[in-house]
């Protein structure tokens, strides 16, 4: 039959413990396919590894490692407009090539991801210790109740061929409803809300009123420099994200990011004109704190994005990890540095390490999310970005102008301790806005997603 095909597009190899005589036996022909699926060594992991070597020998050089339980499977495949979705039978292998699973990796890589499948094998698998015993058993099915999947599972190893240049794939649409996206979203913002209450408590009740004013007034400046400087660039991962494809995806996160390290040595306020804070609010002390203020500024400008790229990536369940997470490192560090030292500096250094530590989340997440981002930048998609972001920020200009530019007049006119009076005599609990910003936050990259898709009546 191969000799037939002359080029096969997929060869599914399943002989159970046997698929390297298929392999071996593939070696005599000229043509292989451009793809290859295999079922993958279970119990011996030198076995496993003398696969990889049988299949660089037949020109294989990007490989996953593809759990074989599939439950509903939508493949990333446009079909007359809408994305085909086909519910597959108990034991099939699921999408194959490019549809599959996961994203190719080198041999290196995959192997890697194999040595974690190994050590389930041995923890759950046919011949761990648990499966041979009536209670173990029990105990793997109460687990696999609770994970909603197989455990450990099977393995296949996909392969594709070096002289294959697969087409540009587009980023997935989620099967996850908006509802669903927007209820995680909203609890993720009322249970960070209830966190953020909390500190104020302990502010007011470990600082004096003029310390409390200095504190209000510092960051006062700092949220609002966080939302501004970055000019709506961070706001266009919600468009890109949703419309490109996979390497332009990480081009347009690298682009936000260089962005915004480049406006952060820009302040004005807290490095050409360190005086600008403290003129703004007559106040020394602000004066004194600027640079440092400046500082949280920039680390921010780069941590705020963490919440904004989960969402935009079209993962609401990990952007609530991430709300909640931060809110809560957030109380338990600044609300720790006002109890120890009792002092605005205290607080602000503690705004740092926060944001450092955010920033490092951010960091990885990307780097798992979109490999090699940094390595696709290009100056015109850049600047394309950058004009289509700027009209989001003056919208933020504008926003900012009209809900919060009262603090400032304020903060003129009066005392540091009176503005302390005034901003919490202002409280707001913005119950609707957390509404509001969590329908509308998942509603913009599933719009942008299905207009890709052609999808215009959904």
């Amino acid at each position: 039959m191969h000799r037939k095909i002359r080029r096969p597009v997929l060869l599914k190899a399943d002989i159970v413990g046997s698929e390297c005589i298929c392999l071996r036996a593939m070696l005599k022909f000229e043509n292989q396919p451009d793809y290859i699926s295999i079922r993958s060594e279970k119990v011996i992991f030198d076995r496993l590894e003398d696969e990889f070597d049988l299949l660089e020998q037949l020109g294989y050089d990007r490989f996953k490692a593809v759990k074989q339980d599939f439950d509903g499977i939508m493949p990333e495949v446009p079909s007359d407009g809408d994305r085909q979705f086909h519910v597959f039978e108990e034991g099939a292998s699921g999408p194959f090539a490019e549809e599959s699973r996961g994203d190719w990796k080198d041999r290196t890589g995959a192997v890697k991801d194999y040595r974690s499948v190994f050590v389930k094998y041995w923890l759950f698998g046919d011949y761990s210790y648990l499966i041979q015993a009536e209670k173990g058993r029990k105990f793997i099915t109460f687990l696999e109740r609770i994970v909603r999947r197989s455990l450990p599972g099977w393995y296949d190893t996909h392969a594709r061929h070096s002289s294959v240049t697969p087409a540009a794939k587009a980023a997935p649409v989620p099967t996850e409803s908006l509802r669903q996206q927007s209820a995680w979203l909203l609890a993720a913002k009322v249970i960070g809300f209830a966190l953020s209450f909390m500190l104020p408590l302990v502010i007011v009740r470990s600082l004096t009123q003029e310390a409390v004013g200095h504190y209000r007034e510092a960051f006062q400046v700092i949220m609002n420099a966080a939302t501004i400087l970055p000019l709506g660039v961070s706001m266009s991962a919600y468009y890109y994200l949703a419309r490109e494809t996979h390497e332009r995806r990480g081009t347009a996160v690298f682009n936000i990011l260089v962005f915004n390290f480049v406006m952060g040595p820009g302040l004005p306020d807290a490095h050409a004109f360190p005086n600008l804070i403290g003129d703004i609010f007559r106040s020394e002390e602000l004066t004194r704190l600027a640079p440092k203020i400046g500082i949280v500024i920039w680390i921010w400008m780069f941590s705020t994005f963490l919440e904004t790229i989960a969402i935009a990536n079209q993962e609401a369940r990990v952007a609530t990890f991430f709300i909640v997470g931060a809110q809560l490192s957030k109380t338990l560090l600044m609300g720790g540095a006002v109890l120890l030292f009792g002092t605005v500096e205290a607080f602000i250094f503690a705004a740092m390490i926060q944001g450092v530590i955010q920033t490092f989340i951010l960091l990885g997440y990307i780097r798992s999310r979109f490999p090699g981002y940094w390595r696709g930048f290009q100056a015109r998609f850049f600047r394309e970005q950058i004009m289509y972001a700027l009209p989001f920020g003056v919208a933020a200009i504008l926003w900012i102008a009209q809900i919060d530019i009262h603090n400032y007049f304020v903060g003129y006119k009066f005392t540091s301790a009176e503005f302390a009076i005034y901003a919490y005599g202002c409280f707001e609990i913005p119950l609707m806005a957390m509404l509001a910003e969590s329908v509308t936050s998942v509603l913009i990259p599933r719009m942008n997603a299905l207009q890709r898709l052609a999808t215009v009546r959904k």
